[in-house]
């Protein structure tokens, strides 16, 4: 088993530190557009190896040290402008970014599973798909997962229900327009009831990210976690449900853009996509995330489309 990281930034390297500690791998190969950062990052990881039972091939290099690989996940971004004020701001740089790298990955690695956390996630996981030509199952965004834990961490206090056994769910765009389904909100059974307060939890819950970047400078851990669970979902064809962005073909009217819904993730990537019952103005709320991404889609499919 082959994985590597294209974008060895503080997510990257998180991500690194946690496939190497859960052994998930034998070979990783880190790729940095800086070659010095991948390199000292493989070095340290490789110093570790004495704590951890398996043995793992770490390696930094360019595209080339990727060929082959089952998996390669890309956190690589353009850096943050002074102007930006949320992912979406980055939507073009990042799609001109992924025009230069998807194509090489391909290449590399024509039989892999991408999974996709560089932001807009939802617009780039779009662009993954279409630039690589892959099958839509086999290009799987982080999108709402990391946001659906916070949001269970936030219930499970209130509820005093481990957030393992809460199925609540945040839907639609990483990103403003993200909302939480509470008409299929459950535990054991029994559904969770909507009021005031858990409501305003997901709204806590989307800008919790927000909080943590300010007062640290990004976001790291978290997602890394994350995109992890996708990861061990892949390799161990766990067929675990989870909230993550995938290709919509007619999924209450949507289609031809990339958001999260409850998606089964296992060893081909998506295995399914479940239709979660949503109320009407959960649909309403998922088409106006539709409206937001595809308005991004559209402003930044002119670098590639000529």
């Amino acid at each position: 088993m082959k994985i590597s990281i294209v974008g060895i930034g503080q997510v990257g390297a998180a991500l690194a530190f946690g496939i190497v500690l859960k052994e998930m791998t034998n070979s990783l190969v880190l790729v940095h557009h800086r070659q010095e950062i991948a390199e000292a990052n493989a070095r340290d990881l490789r110093h570790a190896q004495l704590f951890v039972n398996h043995r793992i091939d770490i390696q930094a290099g360019g595209m080339e040290q990727t060929t082959d690989s089952d998996i390669v996940i890309i956190t690589a971004s353009k850096p943050w402008r002074n102007n930006f004020n949320d992912r979406l701001d980055a939507a073009y740089d990042n799609t001109e970014l992924f025009y230069e790298l998807i194509p090489q990955i391909t290449a590399a690695s024509p039989d892999a599973k991408l999974v996709i956390i560089s932001n807009p996630v939802d617009v780039l996981t779009y662009h993954a798909i279409r630039l690589s030509g892959f099958k839509p199952c086999r290009v799987i965004g982080t999108g709402t997962l990391v946001d659906s834990a916070r949001f269970r961490s936030l219930l499970s206090a209130d509820t005093n229900i481990h957030p393992v056994d809460l199925r609540a769910y945040i839907l639609g765009e990483h990103g403003n327009s993200q909302f939480p389904v509470f008409s299929s909100a459950e535990s054991g059974g029994e559904h969770i009831d909507i009021n005031a307060y858990r409501y305003n939890m997901a709204g806590n819950a989307a800008s919790a990210g927000v909080e943590v970047f300010k007062a640290k400078g990004n976001t790291n851990f978290a997602i890394s976690f994350a995109a992890m669970y996708i990861i061990d979902s892949i390799l161990n064809d766990s067929r675990h449900t989870m909230p993550v962005s995938v290709y919509l073909d007619d999924f209450y009217g949507i289609s031809d853009l990339c958001l999260s819904v409850p998606a089964v993730i296992g060893s081909e990537g998506v295995s399914r996509i479940l239709k979660a019952k949503l109320s009407p103005s959960e649909i309403d709320a998922l088409h106006n995330s539709a409206r937001v991404v595809r308005d991004a889609i559209d402003k930044t499919k002119s670098v590639y489309s000529g």
